[in-house]
């Protein structure tokens, strides 16, 4: 019989013929995918970048508005792109709704669209009138308006049957009032006089009684004239004039009229002159 046929040894290069036998879309799909993350590394580069250029050109320069009035201040900060926040606060140097400060600080370069805060000023700090003046001295007056941050305006004076010289009778403002931060307040004091009423041609009755009104509270003598022309019980003169200002308490001396009949005059007897004279007769 013929031997039987011996198999042939395996040959060495069969793995590397399996291994090309892998499938061929493999290579396809890894350059693609590899092409995927270039073109969208790529495009978010681009992206980054872009925005860079957009935070570059968006970066503006904070106005100056200090000292500004706060509508010309918020209208200067809105045309740069800002948005203006305002809070107010009293000042003694900086006038009503004027620009005291603001954060950031001028020509800071920040993002458009920021915020900036203003603060702007309510002019002086309101103090009150003091509600003690009325009655107190002029000095004393003074200086409590100085302790409380006011100052003495004006000074005018007043007669008063009752109030002494130099004592406060009213304040402009009124006692109580809020007023601003080193504001004048005039001040009316008293001179200690009084004002002397007109009584000449009244009655005496009328005239005690003006003298001694509550606004005027005088004292008074009478001395009495002996007169032919006026009514009996008229005042003919006063001591003081009419107008003038006279110390608290003085006395006023009143000329009074008293009414007299005139003595009528003798009437005159003949005198011979007055007699016819005869004239003599011839025998």
């Amino acid at each position: 019989d013929d031997p039987a046929p011996v198999a042939a040894p395996a040959s060495a290069s069969a793995p590397y013929e399996r291994r090309r036998r892998r499938p061929l879309w493999v290579v396809p799909v890894v350059l693609l995918l590899v092409l995927a993350l270039l073109v969208g590394g790529t495009v978010l580069g681009v992206r980054w970048w872009q925005d860079q250029q957009v935070e570059q050109v968006a970066q503006v320069s904070v106005p100056q508005v200090t000292g500004m009035d706060s509508t010309t201040a918020e209208n200067t900060l809105r045309d740069a792109g800002l948005n203006p926040t305002f809070t107010a606060q009293h000042s003694d140097s900086v006038p009503d709704k004027h620009v005291i400060s603001m954060s950031p600080a001028a020509g800071t370069q920040v993002d458009q669209g920021s915020s900036v805060a203003v603060v702007v000023s309510e002019g002086p700090e309101n103090v009150t009138v003091p509600n003690d003046l009325v009655g107190q001295s002029l000095d004393y007056a003074r200086q409590s308006l100085q302790q409380a941050g006011l100052t003495a305006g004006p000074v005018s004076t007043v007669n008063s049957a009752t109030v002494p010289h130099n004592v406060v009778l009213s304040t402009d403002p009124g006692q109580g009032a809020s007023v601003a931060r080193d504001s004048a307040v005039k001040l009316q004091v008293s001179t200690g006089k009084v004002t002397v009423p007109d009584v000449v041609g009244r009655s005496r009755a009328e005239a005690e009684q003006a003298l001694r009104a509550d606004d005027v509270r005088l004292n008074y003598d009478v001395e009495i004239r002996e007169t032919e022309d006026a009514e009996a019980g008229t005042v003919l003169r006063q001591s003081a004039p009419a107008g003038s200002s006279v110390s608290q308490g003085s006395t006023i001396t009143l000329t009074v009229a008293r009414k007299v009949t005139p003595t009528p005059s003798p009437t005159p007897s003949p005198t011979n002159e007055d007699e016819p004279t005869a004239e003599p007769t011839t025998p």
